[in-house]
């Protein structure tokens, strides 16, 4: 990390005016609670049932397995705010992993918003770019607000960041040329191939389990 004093440091807007946090969980976890008493109702009186409920039961085990390690990490300090910031000589991002990346400032010319939907998933940056159009420093662009991006544009002497729209990875790949992307745009396609995984493991070791029990 760079030890220079930082000039201009931003983070993404806090949330503020939404429901308390017990509220809001009770208000996801009612209608889980319901499906588990219905799924138990329907397991006494049809075997076929206990497969559903069997499947469910260990579906949210995992998904609780999941949440408590990401809570572990978060009180550990793992995870971090995700920071754009700006010294005399180097302009950075720290991510929500703690991952610093920066260039030298004097290099950057100019700041493109990418808005970019690539195999149906939307992938938005935030590019600053040298004099040849070359990006030396990217970043996700939703966690910043526009007032925050004109503020370490105004201040690194450029113009207001442009705006581009993209529909291809080729295309993307232009865009944010000489930068690499975000680790984090690589985390819900893998997550999902996890999920899909774990979803088909969970079902056959019911079924297996119930047809030996049956027997």
């Amino acid at each position: 990390m760079d030890a220079t004093p930082r000039l201009l440091e931003i983070t993404p807007p806090r949330r503020e005016g939404g429901p308390p946090a017990r509220l809001a969980i009770g208000v996801m976890l009612f209608p889980q609670l319901l499906i588990l008493a219905v799924l138990v109702l329907l397991a006494v009186y049809l075997p076929f049932a206990r497969i559903f409920l069997g499947v469910w039961v260990l579906w949210y085990a995992f998904v609780g397995v999941m949440l408590a390690r990401a809570l572990r990490r978060r009180r550990r300090g793992v995870t971090h705010t995700p920071t754009l910031w700006l010294t005399s000589d180097s302009l950075g991002f720290t991510s929500v992993r703690g991952v610093t990346v920066s260039c030298p400032r004097a290099i950057v010319a100019s700041a493109l918003r990418v808005f970019a939907t690539v195999n149906r998933q939307t992938r938005d940056l935030l590019v600053f770019r040298d004099d040849s159009d070359n990006a030396v420093l990217s970043t996700p662009l939703g966690v910043w607000r526009p007032e925050d991006v004109d503020r370490v544009t105004e201040a690194l002497g450029i113009q207001p960041a442009g705006r581009k729209f993209v529909n291809s990875a080729s295309e993307l790949e232009m865009a944010a040329h000489g930068a690499p992307l975000p680790p984090t745009f690589a985390v819900p396609r893998r997550h999902r191939w996890i999920v899909v995984l774990a979803i088909y493991v969970l079902v056959i070791v019911v079924v297996v389990a119930l047809l030996v029990t049956q027997r």
